[in-house]
């Protein structure tokens, strides 16, 4: 059974519902498992494909009045803070959300049942991969000197030169570089991502390929606006993209070994796993 639960964009994490019961379920979810392309009709073909918000509608069985409530002021505290919430299945897929109405079904005693109308926001759910790529000692020296009188060290582990991506469609990326970094740069599956910026120790630089940010976290916290920073050449698919979304299947990393960083890739479906 997969478990489902909402996750307020405002509020306090305990406000969270869960949605696989006892005091309120929504049983297989089926509206949330609608998936739908947009697109504009042409002579034999489609053109202007996308994956924007859309309305779905899905059953809520609650035990509990005072549950239903507060799922209520839940949900509508979200949509007059104009902040999403984040429905999540089985704690790895997730997507934005508004709940913006529902319609009463069956009502008896402390049991009900209600239709609610819900905007997703994203239009697709994603899951998050990460990979790290740490600074390596350059092979052929010691690692670890074993407190013991033997003939060899423990050798420096391979260092990981490859991407594993998604195994069908390319992926929307977050790199997060951490200092000290100077003007870092690497390349994943021949697309360069540049930055002309100072990271600096015990900071971090995150360029995020779904929001289109670039931004330095120093060592106390402080966040600068990096943007500029970012290597845009031609756009996607130029080869010096700082958002180019990762290729799909394994793609070759280099970089000049002065930094580490990790790489965070999302997994997109247009809906959750049955």
């Amino acid at each position: 059974m997969h478990r489902v639960r909402y996750e307020p964009g405002t509020g306090l994490a305990r406000d969270a519902a869960e949605l696989d019961g006892p005091l309120s379920f929504i049983g297989t979810g089926g509206g949330l498992r609608t998936r739908q392309w947009e697109y504009a009709l042409g002579y034999r073909g489609i053109s202007g494909v996308t994956r924007g918000a859309r309305e779905v509608q899905t059953e809520l069985k609650a035990t509990s009045p005072d549950e239903a409530a507060r799922l209520r002021h839940v949900f509508d505290r979200d949509v007059m803070a104009g902040t999403p919430g984040s429905i999540v299945v089985d704690g790895e897929w997730r997507t934005s959300a508004y709940v913006v109405g529902s319609e009463p079904g069956t009502i008896y005693g402390a049991y009900l049942s209600t239709t609610l109308k819900i905007v997703l926001v994203d239009g697709v759910w994603r899951r998050w991969h990460t990979e790290s790529f740490p600074i390596s000692v350059p092979q052929g020296g010691s690692f670890l000197d074993l407190p013991y009188d033997l003939p060899y060290d423990l050798a420096q582990p391979a260092p990981v030169t490859s991407l594993a991506g998604s195994d069908w469609f390319p992926a929307p990326v977050r790199i997060i570089v951490y200092g000290p970094a100077s003007s870092p740069e690497l390349s994943i599956g021949g697309n360069r991502y540049s930055f002309d910026v100072e990271v600096p120790d015990g900071g971090y630089l995150v360029c995020d390929g779904l929001e289109h940010t670039i931004k330095v976290t120093g060592p106390y916290g402080d966040v600068t606006d990096a943007f500029a920073s970012g290597e845009r050449g031609g756009g996607q698919g130029s080869g010096s993209y700082c958002f180019e979304p990762v290729p799909a299947g394994t793609s070759h990393v280099t970089w000049d070994n002065s930094f580490g960083f990790d790489v965070q890739w999302a997994e997109e479906e247009g809906e959750p796993p049955w």
